[in-house]
């Protein structure tokens, strides 16, 4: 588990410091910049996975605690090792977890789309003055 945490901890960090080195574009040419785009966006696409195995993991633990504490009947064992596999929610999870990705992503580029786009005379006037 703790290493579970720890993957968080890096990859966080990762994403964070790539992040600021998009920031400083002069500093690298384009395919540096293109990696490094890639390395975010890998980035926040694992990081979901990683927070839902650890969750799951947290849970199945604390699971085992309460099992323990309690301190239940030995043929009772068969029973808690079937329902703590708590693995199979990630196959639920994930999916859901990339669909909200996919649709906030779509969002953001119609957005950018939307904007990108002239509209009337007004944009059309801008542009021209700024290729002058």
């Amino acid at each position: 588990m703790s290493m579970e945490f720890a993957t968080i901890i890096c990859f966080t960090k990762l994403r964070n410091l790539n992040e600021k080195k998009l920031e400083q574009e002069k500093q690298f040419n384009l395919s540096e910049r293109y990696q490094i785009s890639e390395n975010v966006r890998m980035l926040r696409l694992l990081l979901p996975v990683v927070w839902s195995h650890t969750i799951i993991t947290v849970f199945a633990a604390f699971a085992f605690i309460v099992y323990t504490v309690l301190q239940m009947a030995p043929v009772y064992d068969p029973i808690y090792e079937d329902t703590i596999q708590f693995i199979h929610l990630q196959s639920i999870l994930m999916p859901i977890c990339f669909y909200v990705q996919y649709r906030r992503a779509l969002h953001r580029n119609a957005e950018m789309m939307s904007t990108n786009r002239d509209h009337g005379e007004t944009h059309v006037m801008i542009h021209y003055e700024n290729i002058q």
